[in-house]
C-alpha cells in the first residue's frame, strides 16, 4: 500500500499524508459497500487495505451534509456512501478533478494486484462509484 500511495501523492501533487486519507475513505467505502467475500479477495491481495479502510471510517468530518444524509439512509454502502465518501474528500481538500485521478489510480492499483474481475465486482457493488473513476 505504501508505493500505492506514493503514486497517487505524485500523481495528485499532495502530500503522503493527504493521500493516506483519501485512499481509506475510498477503502472504507469499500469495505462497507461490498460483500464479504470480495472484501476478501481485497485484502487477500492487498493486506495493508484492511487498516486503511478502518481508519478511514474514524475520520472525523464526516462529509457535512452528505454525511448526515448517508448516516439517515442506513450508513456508508450504496450511492449515499459514494456520495458521502466524496464529500469526505472534498473536505479533505481534494478537487473533483483529483478525486477522480485518485480513483482511477487507486482501481488501477486493486486491478494490478487482483485482477479486472475484482474491479468489477467492487465498482458494480457500489452505485455511483463509476463517475469518479
Amino acid at each position: 500500500m505504501e508505493q500505492i500511495i506514493a503514486t497517487i501523492a505524485e500523481k495528485l501533487g499532495i502530500s503522503s499524508e493527504l493521500a493516506t486519507k483519501a485512499v481509506g475513505i475510498i477503502l472504507n467505502l469499500v469495505d462497507s459497500s461490498v460483500d464479504d467475500d470480495v472484501k476478501e479477495k481485497l485484502y487477500n491481495v492487498l493486506p495493508d487495505a484492511r487498516a486503511l479502510a478502518q481508519a478511514g471510517g474514524e475520520e472525523a468530518g464526516g462529509g457535512g451534509l452528505m454525511g448526515m444524509a448517508s448516516g439517515l439512509f442506513g450508513g456508508g454502502g450504496g450511492a449515499m456512501g459514494a456520495m458521502a465518501a466524496m464529500g469526505k474528500l472534498s473536505v479533505a481538500g481534494l478537487d473533483n478533478d483529483q478525486i477522480t485521478e485518485m480513483g482511477k489510480s487507486l482501481m488501477s492499483s486493486v486491478g494490478d494486484a487482483g485482477g479486472e474481475e475484482l474491479v468489477g465486482q467492487i465498482v458494480n457493488s457500489i452505485p455511483g462509484l463509476d463517475k469518479f473513476i
